[in-house]
């Protein structure tokens, strides 16, 4: 996840051999003011990892957080957690409870059929920059090593950047989306699959498929849609008429339009005929 890009590595033949020699606690604090600028989601990082940035297929299969394993003591310099965790291979944050916890490297094991992840060399009580998910930044947030207990979350410092660029997308294309709702299932998102779909989410607006999202985000339930206008029955304006067109004749001169006024009916074998109209024919 993002790079491995290091200039703290570097630091020592781009100096001097003098000033190496005279002054080794300079190349101490520059290697370690380079290696603080590149751990997960500072400065350095960042910068070489824009690209990774971009793509959204650096979001698949990120873990949010995972479960402390064994207890800490506040000097204990490795973390376990269950499950192989995808985490920052090298120089990634970690925070527990309130404290954050600098990790050199990152590996997975198995222990009698049992899958974990080892943050190794850590660096306790580790000083860091806060980011909300609404783009609020605290910089230099420092933290206390502390014992904690087995079970608890460990979270993915790096996790919080995707958080902000989520929050981005939502506040842009998805406006009437709950922020809260959003902010607070944010360790049970899938951030790939949220940002590759936006697309498709928003044409869909006003559809029953977007509807149907929507109720099995806010309560974790499949929505039945009914369109009323479908069950409707609309009344109709045609007029239906079903004619008879009799020919008569009249053999004593009486005005058949008549037959109309008074309601008369032609019997015809079985069948009756109320007259309506009369037309006369040449």
């Amino acid at each position: 996840m993002f790079n491995d890009y290091k200039v703290s590595s570097s630091v020592e033949s781009q100096v001097s051999t003098f000033t190496a020699t005279q002054y080794p606690k300079l190349i101490e604090f520059l290697q370690e003011y380079y290696s603080y600028m590149e751990t997960n989601g500072s400065p350095l990082n960042i910068l070489y990892g824009i690209q990774d940035l971009l793509d959204t297929d650096t979001y698949d299969d990120v873990t949010p957080y995972a479960i402390l394993a064994l207890p800490l003591t506040a000097t204990s310099t490795t973390v376990r957690v269950y499950q192989h965790a995808e985490f920052p291979l090298n120089d990634g944050l970690i925070k527990i409870s309130d404290e954050v916890i600098l990790y050199k490297r990152r590996q997975h094991i198995e222990e009698n059929g049992v899958k974990y992840t080892e943050f190794t060399d850590c660096v306790r009580g580790y000083s860091f920059n806060d980011l909300s998910v609404e783009g609020e930044l605290t910089p230099n947030v420092s933290t206390s090593p502390r014992d904690h207990f087995a079970g608890k979350n460990v979270w993915n410092q790096s996790f919080l950047y995707f958080g902000y660029f989520l929050e981005k997308i939502r506040s842009q294309y998805l406006t009437e989306f709950p922020a809260n709702i959003l902010q607070d299932n944010f360790e049970n998102l899938n951030v790939n699959t949220v940002s590759k779909r936006i697309k498709d989410f928003y044409l869909s607006k006003g559809t029953p498929s977007s509807i149907s999202f929507y109720f099995k985000f806010l309560f974790q339930k499949e929505a039945s849609i009914i369109n009323f206008k479908d069950y409707l029955m609309a009344p109709s304006n045609a007029i239906y008429q079903n004619k008879s067109i009799v020919r008569l004749e009249t053999l004593d001169n009486y005005p058949l339009g008549e037959l109309v006024n008074k309601g008369a009916i032609l019997l015809q074998g079985d069948f009756e005929f109320p007259v309506q109209t009369v037309e006369n024919i040449f």
